[in-house]
């Protein structure tokens, strides 16, 4: 419904309010009339008897009498008079509506009624007149005040809808365009575009050097360094294009109906601006920008104009030239990746797409206690893809979203196969750093588990360690919201940089897996007490530290197996344990007290010191 229809639905519900006050206000009116005249009939009784006049009808009753009389009134007064005695006057409600005076003297009453009189035409017009004033002003004030009640709810709304479409569409940092507005305008360009037969164009570049600014100077710096860039490229983009933020330090521009020379000159603008010195916090810092631009001509959609910009960002990153136009023989792989994406589209509405299940192994125990989900694409003619490939692919081209939900179905699918076998195996999931874009990521993932009939304990999302420290002040709140949610959550990747131990403390984070480079490296240099198992020990003492489990990945043979285990590491995973399956596999295998390695006699344990 658009403004002006809520306009008209709301004015008249107001109208209609007003009306029906309208005529609550006449039935009071007339009641309010009606009580008027009667109690004037009862006090003029009251008149008559006190003045000793002649009155018909008069009788004489007791006290419980008039008791029971002033009982049932609608309406009475009471006057003491003296050596007079006390005068009573009301009328009384019922099946024959009476009005009554009463003289009390002495325990002695004389009563006087008459049946109680109706409107008369007289009161009915002065009745009549008082309502069509108290109308005329309900109405008048109920016009203007819907009208008035119609606007300010409507410019609420309206204000609360820009809000949320704003959200929706823009960085929160930057203030930018987010990916998704970008997609959905290069969509529409497009199309215009071929309507008028003008080539529309895609200008992507990242900031050299931010990760240094980052991890030099801190987060906080780096944020301010990306709202400085973003600021700066406004500048420079103008009235030319719309810029975007697609995340990280990496920037888009959608530039519509201009030449080649036009576009090649704005990014040559682009690349020399982003050389200028940027101040931080009085702190000079100078980076550089690899720019890359592609031309959607007709014969690619948006989504493959942005990939074919990105594969020149990264040729400009590489030659170190400045800005790169995009042509095929920058990625030889190019028609592939193209056909490739296309096929992935295929791939997820037929069901290619599956996962295999690693299991992890308890090493108190010996006992199964998990399992890690892990992708894989069996493709009709090209075999198997690779993750990496097809992972990446789906993030590059804005298919990360429907990827990542279609596996998470297959995996919702899996577990309850589990639950109805009375098996207790967590199920862990990677998820994309570009997921954590989505700020109702936590809300959607409960309402997923909800709609599977599952609990958030059947699940383990797990994310690496480098996106976790990418952009901490993202990751941290998302992580708290997803552990409150009550999912279970693991770093993986651990240890592939070590400046993250100092980080490890505030990421509420359960588990904590041990990167596959030191747990390999740990069976080619098993007895020297090696810098690599002092870096695992280190882990698995400061992560038990932190009330927070460790997994090795990459355990290869039972020596490593039961080196981990001497040094207290809670769980293993790797090739040599249990290579992933797919489903019907590890329910077999998970079903039954499969086979193990031996892990506490085959071997000497490697020294923990």
């Amino acid at each position: 419904m658009d403004d002006a229809g809520f306009r008209r639905v709301l004015l008249r519900s107001v109208l209609l309010l007003t009306l029906l006050v309208t005529g609550l206000a006449s039935v009071f009116s007339l009641r309010l009339t009606l009580h008027a005249v009667r109690v004037e009939q009862a006090r003029s009784l009251a008149e008559r008897l006190a003045s000793g006049m002649p009155t018909t009808g008069s009788r004489h009753v007791d006290v419980a009498g008039l008791s029971k009389l002033i009982d049932r009134s609608a309406a009475g007064e009471r006057v003491v008079r003296g050596g007079s005695g006390t005068l009573h006057w009301g009328y009384a409600v019922g099946e024959w509506p009476e009005t009554w005076a009463a003289l009390e003297t002495d325990g002695a009453v004389l009563l006087v009624s008459r049946p109680a009189r109706d409107l008369s035409s007289a009161d009915f017009e002065s009745a009549i007149g008082r309502l069509l004033v108290t109308a005329a002003v309900i109405a008048w004030l109920g016009f203007w005040g819907g009208i008035a009640l119609t606007n300010k709810v409507t410019a609420a709304l309206k204000k609360s809808s820009q809000q949320l479409v704003h959200v929706a569409t823009h960085d929160a940092l930057t203030g930018l365009m987010n990916r998704f507005a970008f997609e959905a305008l290069g969509k529409q360009g497009v199309a215009d575009g071929q309507r008028r037969r003008l080539a529309s164009w895609v200008v992507l570049f990242d900031l050299d050097g931010f990760k240094d600014v980052n991890d030099s100077l801190g987060h906080h710096r780096g944020d301010v360094l990306l709202c400085a860039a973003a600021r700066r490229a406004e500048a420079v983009v103008g009235s030319l294009g719309k810029l975007a933020r697609f995340g990280g330090d990496e920037f888009s521009v959608w530039v519509q109906d201009q030449t080649e020379d036009v576009v090649e000159d704005f990014a040559w603008r682009l690349h020399e601006a982003m050389r200028l010195p940027f101040l931080l916090d009085e702190l000079e810092v100078t980076i550089g920008a690899s720019v890359g631009f592609a031309d959607c001509d007709g014969t690619v959609g948006a989504a493959d104009c942005v990939v074919h910009a990105d594969v020149a960002m990264y040729a400009s990153k590489a030659r170190r030239s400045g800005p790169v136009r995009y042509h095929a023989s920058l990625d030889t792989r190019s028609a592939e990746l193209l056909s490739l994406r296309s096929d992935l589209g295929a791939a997820l509405q037929k069901g290619e797409i599956t996962l295999h299940y690693q299991p992890k192994r308890d090493l108190k125990t010996g006992a199964w206690c998990g399992v890690e989900a892990l992708a894989r694409w069996s493709h009709p003619t090209r075999g198997w893809v690779s993750p990496a490939v097809f992972i990446d692919l789906a993030e590059r081209t804005g298919m990360i979203d429907e990827l990542t939900w279609y596996l998470l179905d297959v995996a919702a699918r899996q577990a309850r196969r589990f639950q109805a076998a009375g098996l207790d195996c967590p199920i862990a999931v990677n998820l994309s750093a570009l997921c954590f874009n989505d700020a109702d990521l936590p809300e959607l993932l409960a309402d997923w588990v909800e709609r599977a009939r599952l609990t958030p304990a059947a699940f383990e999302f797990e994310l690496t360690e480098s996106q976790a420290l990418q952009d901490q002040e993202r990751a941290i709140p998302m992580l708290q919201r997803l552990s409150v949610a009550g999912f279970r959550l693991a770093l993986d990747d651990f240890g592939t940089g070590m400046s993250s131990l100092s980080y490890l403390s505030q990421l509420p984070v359960d588990v904590v897996k041990i990167d596959r480079s030191f747990v390999s490296r740990l069976e080619i240099d098993p007895d020297n007490g090696s810098q690599d198992s002092r870096i695992v020990e280190a882990i698995v003492g400061l992560a038990h530290q932190l009330n927070k489990s460790v997994t090795a990945e990459g355990v290869e043979d039972p020596r490593t197996e039961a080196y981990l285990r001497s040094i207290g590491c809670d769980e293993s995973q790797g090739f040599g344990i249990q290579r992933p399956v797919d489903g019907d596999t590890i329910f077999e295998l998970l079903s039954r007290d499969g086979p193990r390695l031996e892990i506490a006699s085959q071997g000497t344990p490697l020294s923990a010191g």
